[in-house]
């Protein structure tokens, strides 16, 4: 009584330690993947933020930008405008110098300098404080721009209607000529170019303004500094502390850029080419984005572009896209990952207390749990102990006991090839010595008879020794014949009635009706015979045993062959691996396990399905499908592949190249490839774009089976012949699985395409099992 109330006191104390475990780990769980989520979320969340905020601080700079370079613009128009306004008083060099030396003098910070150009005066150059300066004293990177511009400032001939009133031919030329500048559109000052300065430090922007001064036309070419608009709009925008601006033109060159090593950078060429071991690619990407859409961010995998040579970083950017007076540019806004990192760090640190906090409640929820059921576990653990070795022996056995059985399998599957060879060594020299006595005139014809019986034994032996090597390297599915399936089943059938033991009532019920399928002969006997052998043993206790045979056409019209018996039948947890290699139900003594296993690889051969509906104590039914052939077929059964239309052969041979002569259809299409990449581009192109492929084994860039496979993936549907030197029955497994339809022989090639595709007559009865070509799938 003692033993059994300790007993259960240790199995309730086990359960409550397995409860108590699963409740930790399960809380354990759900705490540490909400924090993970918490912290995602958060992360996620500040990125987000972070995004914004870079977004509105583009689009502010952006705006500012804009709008500083417009009204500069502005300011250019209106005072110029207002020199064509006014009425000259005085000398008009003297006059219109001074105006422009207290414009410059006024923004001399803006302006590198200007350059005039009058009508019918000399060009004037200025410096970035007004003061009139000789060429070669003017600003060089200026002078460099406007000669290279048709002659410094430009041409006169935009300014056609500005000058018509100028030259009205009355009396009072003066006032028409004033009257028609007020009347006619003023000429906006315009960006003519853009040039990285000389120094590397920086960019101009060049701008040109046509006006009149008095009855004179003339025009002005001023370069802006960019380096001053990044000074005063972008470079006081504070991001972070490693976070900045950049700006870029339509042509994602950089105009103003912190790192004066950057500016006048092709934002991915140039920096591809000075540092060609960088990974742009998500730089490249980005750019992309940037030149298909006016904003966006991101978080972008970039470089520090400070440092020599640039470091990874991964940045949170922003950009905005301005457009004014014919210019395009991006404004970026970016600011490093990393700083981000403080309130995550913050976040982080939370949690880990919070984590710290429940870790010492569940190790003192352990400790107490330990303590309370020690003892029981004690003696659980002795039990378990024990039940270990238990185990371990029991398995010890069983693993011996596999070995020992897949030991006699492989010294089953070595001695039946090893005797077949033997025994084809020893019949050899009787057949020979039996031709020599046909042949020899002076044997009686007793003698003769005798010797062509000894020739039929011998030829039955050599049948024999052939299907036991096939049998001890299964089925291949290689040598394929059409047959008639009908008789195939009823042939089967009379033999198992036969072998049939008397106390089992045996049943038959095959169709009359003709059914074609393209088998190997022997191979329905060799399934039917392996399931009867399973029945017979199946309806050993079995009171009123009976097996049946059922052959026809279900609803569907499909060729259907049963396997019905009333035996003990098969347990539910044993019917998913039933066809697997070396699994049996009967013990290790009585079965190999291979029975069902090379049924399948044989109904796998010809794309046929095998399937097992079972129930314990009621009895096994198996039901088999096996292909029929529906295509034309010729004198013998031959088929006629009339629906081939396209074909292609892919093979560096020539002579093989020159079996296309064989496809003589009027209707039918051949094409001729040398190597698989033209093949795989047509093929990806149209994979319906043929019917039937001849492909050579031996390719230059891969080989045979591997362009089948691509080929096979494209179009399920196509029929692929690969073309070797020798049959190999390693390949056989790519044809069982659907991979390729047929293997063939290149010297047998040339045969069979004349039985596919003779003219006139069809060839005479001969060996179909070495003349069919087997092309359904």
């Amino acid at each position: 009584m003692k033993k059994n109330r300790h007993h259960n006191l240790t199995r309730r104390s086990g359960r409550f330690i397995i409860l108590a475990f699963t409740a930790i780990i399960v809380v354990s769980l759900a705490v540490f993947s909400g924090c993970y989520l918490f912290y995602v979320r958060y992360r996620d969340s500040i990125i987000r933020s972070e995004e914004k905020q870079l977004q509105t601080i583009a689009d502010t700079i952006g705006q500012n930008v804009g709008d500083f370079i417009m009204a500069n613009l502005g300011e250019i128009d209106l005072f110029y405008d207002e020199i064509v306004s006014e009425r000259v008083q005085t000398e008009p060099d003297d006059g219109l110098q001074r105006k422009i030396s207290a414009f410059l003098n006024r923004e001399h910070d803006l302006y590198s300098g200007l350059i005039l150009r009058r009508e019918n005066g000399p060009v004037l150059y200025f410096d970035r404080n007004g003061e009139a300066v000789s060429q070669k004293d003017a600003n060089p990177d200026l002078r460099s721009f406007a000669e290279s511009k048709n002659g410094l400032s430009g041409d006169f001939s935009d300014t056609d209607e500005l000058s018509k009133a100028a030259s009205d031919p009355d009396s009072q030329a003066e006032e028409a000529a004033a009257a028609g500048r007020k009347n006619k559109p003023e000429i906006e000052a315009e960006i003519v170019g853009k040039r990285q300065i000389s120094s590397g430090q920086g960019y101009h922007m060049y701008i040109r303004k046509y006006f009149f001064y008095g009855n004179e036309r003339c025009s002005v070419l001023l370069a802006m500094d960019l380096n001053e608009i990044y000074r005063r709009i972008v470079a006081p925008v504070r991001i972070g502390t490693g976070g900045y601006s950049i700006v870029k033109d339509q042509d994602l060159t950089i105009l103003m850029h912190h790192a004066k090593s950057q500016i006048g950078l092709d934002a991915i060429s140039d920096r591809a080419r000075i540092y060609p071991n960088l990974n742009l690619s998500d730089l490249e990407k980005w750019i992309t984005y940037q030149t298909e859409h006016d904003s966006g961010s991101q978080v972008l995998h970039t470089y520090d572009w400070d440092q020599d040579p640039p470091q990874d970083i991964t940045r949170v950017i922003a950009f905005t896209t301005i457009r004014f007076r014919g210019e395009q540019w991006i404004i970026n806004s970016t600011l490093p990952l990393e700083e981000l990192q403080e309130p995550l760090n913050s976040m982080i640190s939370m949690l880990t207390r919070i984590l710290t906090i429940y870790v010492l409640l569940v190790l003192i929820v352990m400790y107490l749990i330990i303590r309370i059921t020690y003892q029981a576990r004690s003696q659980e653990d002795k039990i378990h102990y024990l039940q270990e070795i238990n185990r371990g022996m029991e398995t010890i056995v069983q693993k011996n006991e596999e070995i020992r059985h897949y030991q006699r399998i492989q010294s089953l599957g070595m001695m039946s090839s090893h005797i077949a060879h033997e025994f084809n060594n020893y019949l050899t020299p009787v057949l020979l010595y039996a031709d020599m006595l046909q042949n020899d005139e002076t044997l009686s014809e007793d003698g003769k008879e005798m010797v062509r019986e000894i020739s039929s034994s011998i030829d039955r032996a050599s049948d024999l020794s052939r299907q036991l090597l096939e049998f001890s390297r299964q089925d291949t599915g290689i040598r394929l014949s059409e047959l008639n399936l009908t008789e195939e089943v009823q042939t089967a059938s009379n033999l198992i009635r036969q072998l049939c033991p008397a106390r089992i009532t045996f049943i038959a019920d095959i169709t009359d009706e003709n059914i074609f399928c393209l088998i190997r002969k022997g191979m329905v006997e060799q399934i039917l015979m392996n399931l009867a052998k399973n029945a017979f043993q199946a309806m050993e206790e079995t009171k009123q045993p009976i097996l049946c045979i059922q052959f026809g056409r279900n609803n569907g019209g499909q060729p259907l062959l049963f396997v019905k018996d009333n035996g003990c039948g098969i347990p539910e947890q044993s019917l998913s691996r039933i066809f697997d290699p070396f699994y049996t139900t009967k013990g290790s003594r009585e079965g190999t396990g291979l029975g069902l296993s090379v049924i399948q690889n044989i109904l796998n051969s010809i794309h046929g399905s095998i399937r097992v509906y079972s129930k314990v104590g009621e009895g096994t039914e198996f039901r088999i499908e096996i292909p029929e052939i529906t295509e034309n077929r010729g004198v013998g059964g031959r088929k006629r592949l009339n629906s081939i239309k396209n074909v292609g052969i892919v093979s560096p041979d020539p002579k093989i190249r020159q079996y296309r002569d064989f496809f003589h259809l009027p209707d039918m299409s051949v094409s001729v490839f040398e190597q698989s990449a033209p093949v795989l581009d047509r093929i990806t192109k149209d994979p319906n774009c043929f019917d039937l492929m001849l492909i050579d084994y031996q390719l230059p860039a891969m080989s045979g089976i591997d362009l089948a496979e691509i080929i096979r993936r494209q179009n399920p549907e196509i029929r692929l012949i690969v073309l070797v030197e020798t049959m190999d029955p390693n390949l056989g497994w790519y044809q069982n699985n659907g991979i390729i339809d047929r293997f063939v022989i290149r010297d047998e090639l040339a045969g069979e395409l004349k039985i596919l595709y003779a003219k006139g007559d069809h060839p005479e009865s001969g060996d179909a099992e070495s003349e069919e070509m087997n092309l359904d799938r």
